[in-house]
């Protein structure tokens, strides 16, 4: 019988232990290693210095090497800032836009307008921060 092997499109998981934010950890001589960057190191060699990885699947847990690209720290930034863009941009819709007048029509600080901005947040999917800023446009 011969071992199952993901092909290479597919996630390979981590199933050991991940760190809080969701990425797989290993520990060699008592320091915790991204498990992903050393899938990465094993198949391309070390990264050279001021160069990052970058996950491709969105899937944290992945340890597929071709699923992360290397790339320089202010690429990463960039893409982390126009990821972040997007999360706020997805409140465009009509539906969004009545939200937000709703919540617009209670007082500045007052506890029922704090309370409209986390109902409707829940309600859209977005944060209570990129409803603010929605407000902020009106």
């Amino acid at each position: 019988m011969t071992p199952r092997v993901p092909e290479p499109r597919a996630c390979i998981l981590w199933t050991g232990a991940r760190d809080i934010r969701g990425y797989g950890v290993i520990h060699r001589h008592g320091r915790p290693i991204l498990a992903h960057r050393v899938a990465w190191e094993k198949t391309n060699g070390p990264l050279a210095p001021g160069r990052c990885l970058i996950n491709r699947c969105g899937n944290r847990a992945c340890v597929n090497p071709a699923h992360w690209l290397e790339v320089d720290r202010q690429t990463r930034n960039w893409r982390a800032n126009e990821a972040r863009a997007a999360r706020y941009r997805k409140a465009d819709d009509a539906a969004v836009t009545a939200a937000m007048r709703r919540i617009s029509r209670h007082p500045k600080r007052s506890p029922a307008r704090g309370r409209a901005m986390r109902r409707e947040a829940e309600r859209l999917g977005i944060t209570r921060r990129a409803v603010y800023y929605r407000i902020a446009q009106l």
